[in-house]
């Protein structure tokens, strides 16, 4: 089942030198970051991922996600994945949350702890899995690179097979709209992979994402160019 799970996932942008209040819109590409929706702001986001090169025949595979902020680092999220041209698999609705733990307050260092729980459904089947995960972000003062990193496990309706698997990330900031992006789920299930990218921020609340994707192996599709695109109202 060659689907993308959960990305709440996605970059960050700004100049070097610039305050991490304007860093706030950040979104790593295909692991959960340590960051929530802020309350009563709703965020809707699309990717898409296409192969017309080296595949047999043209391979696209999508996701769409939306966030809703319900209290100060605390979250509600609905995602529909699985949408695919060859079909790869049922139609997977899931629902959860994620809540946000800063670890030191003030610091410079913005240690930050994320966790969340998903309950997901094929459209086409009785059966009901999920997933969940931690993970814990921090960034440099200087440069504002921030690192993420941390665990996951989940079912067979979301990953093809019971999974439990590492996740990492970076995001550097290179002016206050673009930055690049990169994230890694290990493994050999449908959602492992390596995917890079340029975060273009046009104006706060939109943002556009696109680069490769490179899968741990086939289970979790061919290489394939992604493109994903973040608004917030």
């Amino acid at each position: 089942m060659k689907i993308r799970g959960w990305a709440l996932v996605v970059c960050a942008s700004a100049m070097l030198s610039v305050s991490p209040s304007a860093l706030a819109q950040s979104l790593i590409v295909g692991i959960p970051n340590t960051d929530t929706t802020k309350p009563g702001v709703t965020m809707i986001a699309h990717e898409s991922q296409v192969n017309t090169w080296s595949y047999p025949k043209p391979y696209w595979n999508s996701f769409t996600f939306a966030t809703r902020g319900i209290a100060d680092n605390l979250e509600f999220a609905a995602t529909l994945y699985g949408l695919s041209r060859p079909s790869s698999g049922p139609l997977v609705a899931a629902v959860g949350y994620k809540v946000r733990v800063p670890l030191v307050q003030d610091s410079s260092w913005e240690p930050t702890f994320a966790a969340g729980q998903f309950i997901a459904a094929p459209l086409t089947a009785s059966s009901i899995g999920g997933w969940g995960f931690g993970v814990t972000s921090v960034r440099l003062p200087q440069l504002q690179t921030r690192f993420t990193a941390g665990f996951g496990t989940g079912t067979a309706e979301v990953f093809g097979r019971p999974v439990s698997f590492f996740m990492g990330g970076v995001e550097q900031p290179f002016s206050k709209h673009w930055s690049f992006v990169a994230d890694w789920m290990s493994g050999d299930h449908a959602l492992a992979a390596l995917i890079t990218g340029a975060q273009w921020t046009p104006v706060h609340g939109f943002v556009i994402i696109g680069g490769p994707k490179f899968p741990n192996t086939p289970a979790a599709g061919p290489t394939a160019a992604m493109l994903e695109v973040t608004y917030e109202f």
